[in-house]
């Protein structure tokens, strides 16, 4: 597993082999932006300092992927947050990220169209089986499941954003999903860019299912009542106002 990278790895777990993936289009980008971060992280090449995302080594990885996003942060004109790097990370980071798993033969593309009118893009596996990066995360995961006390900081990272991802019960369904969810969520809270993941997805459902007054006034001021005329503790504040009368019948 170690051979490819993270963001790699998130792709190949949210398409299945025959090329749909699942989810919503954006929280995949979420998090395949932010396995770029946790690999630059892993690598040592970028911290959080304050609130902020800090590179700490400019020396490439070696790796085109995390290399290109290395590039992004080290020449930004200012500090960010690892929830503004997430976002900013995820343009063209699919198409990115399934370009280089298609140059590695691991995947291919396929174009078709659903009831023949609407197109889509599939990226089904080479053959149809599963990928032996795949499987072999698959069962570093489920490892991490059933034995927390002997996961390395690689597996802990990949955890952690199968968790912020919700994806859990997809990967090891045989497995008790609240203790899976439980143990996954410790592995989420020691990886920034995974928790940074999670606000970011969850502050989306809040929006979508429209949040409470508190979200929506952050985010747009809640428009007034209508009223046919101002509250009486405003009267004073209103000296034109005089209630209306009625037309005679």
């Amino acid at each position: 597993m170690a051979s490819m990278s993270l963001a790699e790895l998130i792709a190949l777990l949210a398409y299945d082999n025959d090329g749909v993936a699942r989810g919503t289009d954006a929280n995949l980008d979420y998090g395949l932006a932010g396995a770029l971060l946790t690999d630059l992280a892993l690598a040592e090449r970028i911290d959080v300092v304050g609130k902020d995302v800090v590179v700490t080594n400019p020396t490439p990885t070696g790796v085109p992927l995390t290399d290109s996003a290395l590039h992004h942060l080290q020449h930004d004109r200012r500090a960010r947050a690892p929830r503004e790097w997430i976002i900013r990370l995820t343009k063209d980071v699919r198409s990115a990220v399934l370009s280089q798993l298609i140059d590695a033969a691991t995947l291919r593309r396929e174009t078709d169209r659903v009831l023949k009118v609407v197109p889509r893009t599939r990226y089904p596996t080479q053959d149809g089986s599963e990928p032996s990066a795949k499987t072999e995360a698959r069962q570093q995961i489920r490892s991490a499941a059933t034995r927390p006390d002997r996961v390395d900081a690689r597996t802990a990272a990949l955890c952690g954003l199968v968790s912020a991802l919700n994806w859990e019960q997809h990967i090891v369904p045989d497995l008790p999903p609240m203790q899976v969810r439980n143990r996954f969520a410790e592995f989420r809270r020691s990886v920034w860019a995974a928790n940074a993941i999670q606000r970011i997805i969850d502050d989306g459902r809040a929006i979508s299912s429209g949040g409470s007054r508190r979200w929506r006034g952050r985010l747009t001021p809640l428009s007034p009542q209508p009223s046919s005329a101002p509250a009486a503790t405003d009267r004073s504040r209103h000296a034109s106002w005089r209630p209306r009368r009625r037309p005679a019948p």
